[in-house]
Protein backbone atom coordinates (compact mmCIF):
# COMPACT_ATOMS: atom_id res chain seq x y z
CA UNK A 1 0.00 0.00 0.00
CA UNK A 2 1.49 3.21 -0.43
CA UNK A 3 2.71 5.25 2.29
CA UNK A 4 2.02 9.05 2.65
CA UNK A 5 4.71 11.49 4.38
CA UNK A 6 4.92 14.93 5.46
CA UNK A 7 7.75 17.32 6.62
CA UNK A 8 7.99 18.08 10.31
CA UNK A 9 5.03 16.35 11.06
CA UNK A 10 5.09 16.32 15.55
CA UNK A 11 2.65 17.08 18.22
CA UNK A 12 1.56 15.74 21.62
CA UNK A 13 -0.95 13.60 22.95
CA UNK A 14 -3.87 15.65 24.27
CA UNK A 15 -4.75 12.80 26.48
CA UNK A 16 -3.78 9.41 27.98
CA UNK A 17 -3.10 6.57 25.95
CA UNK A 18 -4.35 2.65 26.64
CA UNK A 19 -2.14 0.04 25.94
CA UNK A 20 -5.01 -1.60 24.07
CA UNK A 21 -6.62 1.16 22.93
CA UNK A 22 -6.26 1.87 18.39
CA UNK A 23 -7.14 5.62 18.32
CA UNK A 24 -5.13 8.90 19.72
CA UNK A 25 -6.01 12.08 20.29
CA UNK A 26 -3.64 15.27 19.54
CA UNK A 27 -3.39 18.45 20.41
CA UNK A 28 -6.40 20.63 19.12
CA UNK A 29 -5.23 22.16 16.03
CA UNK A 30 -2.34 20.15 15.12
CA UNK A 31 -3.65 17.08 13.24
CA UNK A 32 -3.91 18.95 10.19
CA UNK A 33 0.30 18.52 10.23
CA UNK A 34 -0.19 14.52 9.05
CA UNK A 35 -1.44 12.94 5.88
CA UNK A 36 -5.38 11.88 5.78
CA UNK A 37 -4.79 7.74 4.59
CA UNK A 38 -7.58 5.31 3.62
CA UNK A 39 -7.80 2.34 5.54
CA UNK A 40 -7.11 -1.00 3.58
CA UNK A 41 -5.24 1.90 1.10
CA UNK A 42 -2.70 4.03 2.43
CA UNK A 43 -0.88 4.71 5.43
CA UNK A 44 1.87 6.35 7.44
CA UNK A 45 4.72 5.47 9.86
CA UNK A 46 3.77 7.32 13.35
CA UNK A 47 6.04 6.93 16.54
CA UNK A 48 4.79 8.03 20.27
CA UNK A 49 7.99 8.79 22.54
CA UNK A 50 7.43 8.84 26.27
CA UNK A 51 9.30 11.38 28.35
CA UNK A 52 12.05 8.58 29.03
CA UNK A 53 12.56 7.85 25.49
CA UNK A 54 10.91 4.70 25.60
CA UNK A 55 8.75 4.72 21.98
CA UNK A 56 5.89 2.37 20.52
CA UNK A 57 5.76 2.66 16.56
CA UNK A 58 2.45 2.67 15.49
CA UNK A 59 1.09 2.40 11.61
CA UNK A 60 -1.91 5.27 10.87
CA UNK A 61 -4.63 3.96 8.92
CA UNK A 62 -7.00 6.95 9.15
CA UNK A 63 -7.56 10.37 10.22
CA UNK A 64 -10.50 13.00 11.44
CA UNK A 65 -9.14 15.89 12.67
CA UNK A 66 -6.93 15.35 15.48
CA UNK A 67 -7.90 12.09 16.02
CA UNK A 68 -5.90 8.91 14.49
CA UNK A 69 -6.57 5.39 13.90
CA UNK A 70 -3.68 3.77 15.13
CA UNK A 71 -2.70 -0.37 14.54
CA UNK A 72 -0.36 -0.77 17.39
CA UNK A 73 3.15 -2.37 18.30
CA UNK A 74 4.57 -2.55 14.74
CA UNK A 75 7.78 -3.22 13.07
CA UNK A 76 9.34 -4.97 16.88
CA UNK A 77 7.95 -2.50 18.83
CA UNK A 78 6.27 -3.75 22.21
CA UNK A 79 2.45 -1.77 23.03
CA UNK A 80 2.88 0.50 25.58
CA UNK A 81 0.51 3.37 27.82
CA UNK A 82 1.54 7.05 27.31
CA UNK A 83 0.82 9.67 28.52
CA UNK A 84 -1.07 13.12 27.62
CA UNK A 85 2.12 15.58 26.69
CA UNK A 86 4.28 12.52 25.09
CA UNK A 87 5.37 13.26 21.57
CA UNK A 88 3.63 12.12 18.21
CA UNK A 89 5.88 12.35 15.45
CA UNK A 90 5.52 10.89 11.89
CA UNK A 91 9.08 9.46 11.67
CA UNK A 92 10.33 7.38 7.98
CA UNK A 93 11.07 3.75 9.75
CA UNK A 94 11.86 0.79 8.17
CA UNK A 95 8.72 -1.14 7.00
CA UNK A 96 8.10 2.78 5.48
CA UNK A 97 11.00 2.42 3.22
CA UNK A 98 10.67 -1.19 1.94
CA UNK A 99 7.74 -0.06 0.58
CA UNK A 100 9.65 1.63 -2.54
CA UNK A 101 11.08 -0.72 -4.39
CA UNK A 102 15.14 -0.56 -5.40
CA UNK A 103 16.79 -1.56 -8.15
CA UNK A 104 19.82 -3.50 -7.56
CA UNK A 105 23.04 -4.02 -8.85
CA UNK A 106 21.93 -7.10 -10.17
CA UNK A 107 18.98 -5.76 -12.00
CA UNK A 108 16.31 -7.33 -9.57
CA UNK A 109 13.89 -5.03 -7.36
CA UNK A 110 14.05 -5.36 -3.71
CA UNK A 111 11.15 -4.48 -1.32
CA UNK A 112 7.10 -4.90 -2.21
CA UNK A 113 6.75 -3.88 -5.44
CA UNK A 114 3.43 -1.88 -5.92
CA UNK A 115 3.47 0.89 -7.99
CA UNK A 116 0.53 3.54 -7.96
CA UNK A 117 0.85 4.84 -11.15
CA UNK A 118 2.17 3.56 -14.74
CA UNK A 119 5.81 2.74 -15.09
CA UNK A 120 8.05 2.08 -17.79
CA UNK A 121 10.96 -0.62 -17.78
CA UNK A 122 13.45 -0.48 -20.65
CA UNK A 123 17.23 -0.57 -21.05
CA UNK A 124 19.07 1.24 -23.46
CA UNK A 125 19.97 0.05 -27.48
CA UNK A 126 22.20 -2.76 -27.00
CA UNK A 127 22.94 -2.61 -23.70
CA UNK A 128 21.42 -6.24 -22.56
CA UNK A 129 19.73 -4.57 -19.51
CA UNK A 130 16.33 -6.39 -17.62
CA UNK A 131 13.90 -6.36 -15.08
CA UNK A 132 13.14 -9.05 -12.75
CA UNK A 133 9.71 -8.83 -10.57
CA UNK A 134 9.78 -10.39 -7.17
CA UNK A 135 6.81 -10.28 -5.67
CA UNK A 136 7.96 -10.13 -1.89
CA UNK A 137 9.42 -14.04 -1.44
CA UNK A 138 10.38 -16.20 -4.35
CA UNK A 139 8.15 -17.20 -7.50
CA UNK A 140 7.48 -16.61 -10.24
CA UNK A 141 8.10 -12.84 -11.83
CA UNK A 142 5.19 -10.77 -11.38
CA UNK A 143 3.86 -7.51 -12.00
CA UNK A 144 0.83 -6.74 -10.15
CA UNK A 145 -2.21 -3.74 -11.16
CA UNK A 146 -4.33 -3.67 -7.96
CA UNK A 147 -7.07 -1.83 -6.52
CA UNK A 148 -9.27 -2.31 -3.83
CA UNK A 149 -11.35 -4.81 -5.76
CA UNK A 150 -9.18 -6.82 -8.10
CA UNK A 151 -6.18 -7.60 -9.04
CA UNK A 152 -4.54 -8.17 -12.94
CA UNK A 153 -1.16 -9.99 -12.67
CA UNK A 154 1.56 -10.77 -15.35
CA UNK A 155 3.96 -13.29 -14.86
CA UNK A 156 6.48 -15.64 -16.32
CA UNK A 157 5.36 -19.36 -14.77
CA UNK A 158 6.87 -23.02 -15.81
CA UNK A 159 7.36 -21.78 -19.48
CA UNK A 160 4.51 -19.79 -19.74
CA UNK A 161 3.63 -16.35 -20.07
CA UNK A 162 -0.05 -15.32 -18.36
CA UNK A 163 -2.21 -12.55 -17.84
CA UNK A 164 -4.86 -13.43 -15.50
CA UNK A 165 -6.93 -11.56 -12.60
CA UNK A 166 -7.53 -12.56 -8.91
CA UNK A 167 -10.70 -11.51 -7.58
CA UNK A 168 -12.13 -14.46 -5.26
CA UNK A 169 -10.27 -16.83 -7.41
CA UNK A 170 -7.96 -17.22 -10.79
CA UNK A 171 -9.29 -16.01 -14.17
CA UNK A 172 -6.89 -16.61 -16.92
CA UNK A 173 -7.04 -13.97 -19.38
CA UNK A 174 -4.37 -14.71 -21.82
CA UNK A 175 -2.00 -17.98 -21.36
CA UNK A 176 1.04 -18.70 -24.03
CA UNK A 177 2.76 -21.80 -23.42
CA UNK A 178 6.58 -21.21 -25.40
CA UNK A 179 7.18 -24.74 -24.59
CA UNK A 180 4.44 -26.07 -27.41
CA UNK A 181 3.66 -22.66 -29.39
CA UNK A 182 -0.27 -22.76 -27.47
CA UNK A 183 -1.68 -19.62 -26.95
CA UNK A 184 -5.41 -19.09 -24.57
CA UNK A 185 -7.41 -16.20 -25.13
CA UNK A 186 -10.33 -16.54 -21.76
CA UNK A 187 -9.45 -20.29 -22.06
CA UNK A 188 -10.00 -20.63 -25.41
CA UNK A 189 -7.15 -21.68 -28.43
CA UNK A 190 -6.24 -19.65 -30.46
CA UNK A 191 -5.51 -20.66 -34.14
CA UNK A 192 -2.36 -19.92 -35.64
CA UNK A 193 0.27 -21.17 -38.27
CA UNK A 194 1.77 -23.32 -35.66
CA UNK A 195 -1.09 -25.48 -34.95
CA UNK A 196 -3.57 -24.84 -38.05
CA UNK A 197 -3.38 -26.52 -40.90
CA UNK A 198 -6.12 -24.25 -42.96
CA UNK A 199 -5.26 -27.28 -46.67
CA UNK A 200 -6.74 -29.71 -43.82
CA UNK A 201 -10.00 -27.78 -43.34
CA UNK A 202 -10.67 -25.62 -46.53
CA UNK A 203 -8.74 -26.07 -48.99
CA UNK A 204 -9.27 -24.97 -52.61
CA UNK A 205 -12.36 -26.75 -54.14
CA UNK A 206 -14.18 -26.60 -50.52
CA UNK A 207 -13.18 -29.68 -49.79
CA UNK A 208 -11.48 -31.44 -47.12
CA UNK A 209 -7.79 -32.84 -47.26
CA UNK A 210 -9.12 -36.33 -46.68
CA UNK A 211 -12.10 -36.43 -48.83
CA UNK A 212 -14.97 -37.72 -46.66
CA UNK A 213 -13.84 -35.31 -43.73
CA UNK A 214 -14.68 -32.13 -42.47
CA UNK A 215 -13.12 -31.00 -38.91
CA UNK A 216 -12.85 -34.55 -38.41
CA UNK A 217 -16.53 -35.85 -39.45
CA UNK A 218 -17.63 -38.18 -41.62
CA UNK A 219 -19.23 -35.39 -44.24
CA UNK A 220 -20.93 -38.59 -46.29
CA UNK A 221 -23.22 -39.65 -43.74
CA UNK A 222 -24.21 -36.51 -41.35
CA UNK A 223 -23.23 -33.47 -43.50
CA UNK A 224 -25.05 -31.75 -46.73
CA UNK A 225 -22.94 -32.53 -49.47
CA UNK A 226 -23.24 -31.55 -52.89
CA UNK A 227 -22.33 -34.61 -55.19
CA UNK A 228 -19.83 -32.28 -57.70
CA UNK A 229 -18.10 -29.37 -57.48
CA UNK A 230 -19.75 -27.36 -60.21
CA UNK A 231 -23.52 -27.92 -59.14
CA UNK A 232 -24.18 -30.28 -62.22
CA UNK A 233 -25.90 -32.79 -59.95
CA UNK A 234 -28.26 -32.36 -57.00
CA UNK A 235 -27.82 -32.29 -53.09
CA UNK A 236 -27.94 -35.65 -51.29
CA UNK A 237 -29.36 -35.41 -47.35
CA UNK A 238 -27.48 -38.98 -46.23
CA UNK A 239 -28.20 -41.08 -43.39
CA UNK A 240 -29.06 -44.69 -42.45
CA UNK A 241 -30.88 -43.82 -39.30
CA UNK A 242 -34.47 -42.96 -39.91
CA UNK A 243 -36.82 -45.67 -39.28
CA UNK A 244 -40.25 -46.32 -41.35
CA UNK A 245 -42.50 -43.17 -41.79
CA UNK A 246 -45.19 -44.49 -39.52
CA UNK A 247 -42.30 -45.57 -36.56
CA UNK A 248 -40.10 -42.49 -36.71
CA UNK A 249 -40.04 -39.94 -33.67
CA UNK A 250 -39.39 -36.22 -33.91
CA UNK A 251 -35.51 -35.82 -34.52
CA UNK A 252 -35.03 -38.57 -36.30
CA UNK A 253 -35.79 -36.85 -40.24
CA UNK A 254 -32.90 -36.50 -42.31
CA UNK A 255 -34.22 -32.57 -42.71
CA UNK A 256 -36.05 -30.57 -40.47
CA UNK A 257 -38.34 -27.62 -41.72
CA UNK A 258 -39.45 -25.90 -38.54
CA UNK A 259 -41.99 -22.58 -38.38
CA UNK A 260 -40.03 -21.50 -35.17
CA UNK A 261 -42.96 -22.64 -33.29
CA UNK A 262 -45.82 -19.98 -34.47
CA UNK A 263 -48.82 -21.47 -35.10
CA UNK A 264 -49.60 -18.76 -37.39
CA UNK A 265 -47.10 -19.70 -39.92
CA UNK A 266 -46.99 -22.43 -42.22
CA UNK A 267 -43.97 -25.10 -42.62
CA UNK A 268 -42.90 -25.09 -46.14
CA UNK A 269 -40.04 -25.15 -49.41
CA UNK A 270 -40.04 -23.60 -52.43
CA UNK A 271 -39.35 -25.34 -55.64
CA UNK A 272 -37.97 -22.67 -57.97
CA UNK A 273 -37.00 -23.25 -62.10
CA UNK A 274 -34.99 -19.76 -61.77
CA UNK A 275 -36.49 -17.40 -64.88
CA UNK A 276 -39.01 -20.67 -65.69
CA UNK A 277 -41.72 -21.47 -62.71
CA UNK A 278 -41.86 -21.52 -58.71
CA UNK A 279 -44.10 -22.84 -56.31
CA UNK A 280 -44.13 -23.77 -52.37
CA UNK A 281 -44.87 -27.17 -50.85
CA UNK A 282 -45.33 -27.97 -47.31
CA UNK A 283 -47.78 -28.13 -43.96
CA UNK A 284 -50.10 -25.16 -44.15
CA UNK A 285 -51.61 -23.51 -41.80
CA UNK A 286 -54.58 -25.89 -42.00
CA UNK A 287 -52.51 -28.78 -41.22
CA UNK A 288 -52.65 -30.15 -44.97
CA UNK A 289 -49.89 -30.79 -47.32
CA UNK A 290 -50.48 -28.45 -49.74
CA UNK A 291 -48.81 -26.84 -52.81
CA UNK A 292 -49.61 -23.27 -54.06
CA UNK A 293 -48.84 -19.86 -54.46
CA UNK A 294 -45.87 -18.07 -56.65
CA UNK A 295 -46.73 -19.40 -60.70
CA UNK A 296 -49.90 -21.08 -59.06
CA UNK A 297 -51.03 -17.43 -57.95
CA UNK A 298 -52.73 -17.01 -54.91
CA UNK A 299 -53.65 -20.42 -54.69
CA UNK A 300 -53.24 -23.46 -52.24
CA UNK A 301 -54.17 -27.05 -53.79
CA UNK A 302 -54.51 -30.10 -51.13
CA UNK A 303 -52.72 -32.88 -51.84
CA UNK A 304 -54.88 -36.18 -52.01
CA UNK A 305 -53.55 -39.03 -50.32
CA UNK A 306 -54.85 -42.42 -49.12
CA UNK A 307 -56.23 -40.33 -45.27
CA UNK A 308 -58.35 -37.87 -47.57
CA UNK A 309 -58.89 -39.01 -50.87
CA UNK A 310 -61.88 -41.39 -50.42
CA UNK A 311 -63.75 -39.06 -48.49
CA UNK A 312 -62.78 -36.10 -51.23
CA UNK A 313 -64.16 -38.92 -54.10
CA UNK A 314 -67.22 -39.47 -51.88
CA UNK A 315 -68.29 -35.79 -51.20
CA UNK A 316 -67.60 -35.16 -54.82
CA UNK A 317 -70.34 -37.61 -55.72
CA UNK A 318 -72.72 -36.86 -52.69
CA UNK A 319 -72.65 -33.29 -54.20
CA UNK A 320 -73.26 -33.93 -57.75
CA UNK A 321 -76.84 -32.87 -59.13
CA UNK A 322 -78.73 -35.53 -60.82
CA UNK A 323 -76.93 -35.74 -64.69
CA UNK A 324 -74.37 -33.64 -63.37
CA UNK A 325 -70.68 -35.01 -64.77
CA UNK A 326 -69.58 -37.27 -61.92
CA UNK A 327 -73.80 -38.39 -61.02
CA UNK A 328 -74.44 -42.12 -61.46
CA UNK A 329 -78.16 -43.40 -63.20
CA UNK A 330 -79.47 -46.27 -64.02
CA UNK A 331 -80.17 -46.13 -67.88
CA UNK A 332 -81.49 -48.29 -70.75
CA UNK A 333 -80.01 -49.24 -73.60
CA UNK A 334 -80.91 -47.36 -76.67
CA UNK A 335 -78.21 -47.88 -78.91
CA UNK A 336 -79.01 -51.38 -80.49
CA UNK A 337 -76.24 -53.22 -79.85
CA UNK A 338 -74.53 -54.71 -76.66
CA UNK A 339 -72.34 -51.98 -74.70
CA UNK A 340 -69.78 -53.23 -72.62
CA UNK A 341 -68.54 -52.36 -69.44
CA UNK A 342 -66.47 -49.49 -69.37
CA UNK A 343 -67.45 -48.89 -72.74
CA UNK A 344 -68.45 -44.54 -72.81
CA UNK A 345 -71.76 -43.88 -74.89
CA UNK A 346 -73.56 -40.57 -75.88
CA UNK A 347 -76.39 -39.83 -73.93
CA UNK A 348 -78.48 -40.01 -76.49
CA UNK A 349 -78.56 -43.42 -76.84
CA UNK A 350 -79.49 -43.90 -73.23
CA UNK A 351 -82.66 -43.23 -71.59
CA UNK A 352 -83.39 -42.91 -67.44
CA UNK A 353 -85.24 -46.31 -66.20
CA UNK A 354 -86.97 -47.57 -63.91
CA UNK A 355 -87.11 -51.33 -62.37
CA UNK A 356 -89.10 -52.49 -65.53
CA UNK A 357 -86.91 -50.87 -68.07
CA UNK A 358 -88.99 -48.05 -68.89
CA UNK A 359 -88.14 -44.72 -69.30
CA UNK A 360 -87.57 -42.38 -72.33
CA UNK A 361 -85.59 -39.52 -71.20
CA UNK A 362 -82.80 -39.38 -72.78
CA UNK A 363 -79.21 -38.10 -70.98
CA UNK A 364 -76.99 -35.29 -71.33
CA UNK A 365 -73.42 -35.59 -72.37
CA UNK A 366 -71.31 -39.04 -72.38
CA UNK A 367 -71.59 -41.91 -69.58
CA UNK A 368 -69.79 -44.83 -68.64
CA UNK A 369 -70.80 -48.40 -68.12
CA UNK A 370 -70.08 -49.88 -64.82
CA UNK A 371 -71.74 -53.12 -66.26
CA UNK A 372 -72.16 -55.06 -69.30
CA UNK A 373 -75.52 -53.72 -70.94
CA UNK A 374 -77.65 -55.61 -73.32
CA UNK A 375 -79.61 -53.63 -75.72
CA UNK A 376 -82.88 -52.97 -74.46
CA UNK A 377 -82.00 -53.36 -71.33
CA UNK A 378 -80.80 -51.06 -68.18
CA UNK A 379 -77.64 -51.45 -66.28
CA UNK A 380 -75.44 -48.67 -63.86
CA UNK A 381 -73.61 -45.61 -65.74
CA UNK A 382 -71.37 -42.23 -64.69
CA UNK A 383 -71.37 -39.24 -66.36
CA UNK A 384 -68.45 -38.76 -68.07
CA UNK A 385 -68.28 -35.69 -69.70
Amino acid sequence: MPVLLTNNANTVLASSLAIGATTLSVTAGTGGKFPVPVNGVSWFPVTVVKASGALEIMRCVGRAGDVLTVQRAMEGTTAQAFNAGDRVELRLTNQALSEFGQLGNNQTWSGVNSFAQLISLSGGANSGSSVTLINGVPESPRLVFANSARSINLDLSTGAFRVFSENGGTTMIIYANMADSSFQVFGHNVWHTGNLNPAAYLPVGGKAADSDLLDGRDSTGYLLRRATNDGSEGTSLSSGSPPAIFSAQMGTAQLEILNGSNPAASAIIQFHRGGSHALFFGLDTDNQVKIGGASLGANAYVIWHDQNANLRVFNAIAGAAVGAIGSYAFARNLWGATVGGGAVIAGTSLAYSDSGNAGGITLPGSWRCLGECRSGYSSLFLRYA
